[in-house]
């Protein structure tokens, strides 16, 4: 499962945004025009990833000022509480956490309940392959 999860990572990686602007000079390859195309399909996806990395941080900074129920209180009374659960809550701080030391985790573009549910499978998967996720 470990390799699986960490195969289904690698595949979902776009580490740049791509633009589809007349003015581009489009590949040489058909395969490299259709992987540009893919990217751009992707581009939001990895966005999403990036701005949830965000809101850990964020998240992160506020705790240190809030502590234990208050934290959690003061997030939810802010934010939809049927979005941001404790343990979301929590969970945005860790991919945080996890992303500032594996840069390339931030341009996933799986969905962000998948690596919820698999997180301590993608923390695994990261971790044994530090020189393609450490940018």
């Amino acid at each position: 499962m470990l390799d699986k999860i960490g195969k289904m990572l690698k595949k979902n990686v776009v580490a740049r945004e791509a633009s589809l602007l007349p003015d581009d000079r489009l590949p040489s390859s058909e395969a490299e025009q259709l992987k540009e195309f893919n990217a751009a399909i992707y581009s939001n996806s990895r966005q999403k990833t990036y701005h949830y990395c965000l809101i850990g941080r964020n998240l992160s900074v506020l705790k240190k000022g809030k502590k234990g129920k208050k934290f959690i209180e003061y997030v939810q009374s802010y934010l939809p509480a049927e979005q941001y659960s404790r343990s979301q809550i929590y969970f945005l701080m860790d991919l945080y956490d996890l992303a500032t030391t594996y840069n390339r985790l931030m341009y996933v573009t799986l969905g962000i309940g998948i690596m919820k549910s698999k997180f301590r499978l993608v923390k695994q998967a990261v971790r044994e392959d530090e020189a393609f996720w450490k940018m």
